[in-house]
């Protein structure tokens, strides 16, 4: 999810199956900075079907997320 005045948003990477690691990586840089600008549009935010969540940098043992979609 991408933190944003308006909260968090899930951007979605479309068809990662045919994409390299750098493409992928690209791709999700783009869709950060585009939320952050308020600049996504519904085929960035739809389509998901796994979301990833990162715990290193705190120090939470468990966490429970929530994806609300369509």
């Amino acid at each position: 999810g991408v933190h944003t005045d308006n909260g968090i948003l899930m951007v979605v990477v479309q068809d990662c199956a045919n994409k390299t690691v750098l493409e992928i990586g690209a791709d999700l840089s783009d869709k950060v900075a585009r939320a952050r600008e308020g600049k996504l549009t519904m085929d960035d935010i739809s389509g998901g079907t796994v979301s990833l969540s990162n715990l290193s940098m705190t120090r939470e043992d468990f966490f429970t997320s929530i994806v609300v979609g369509d």
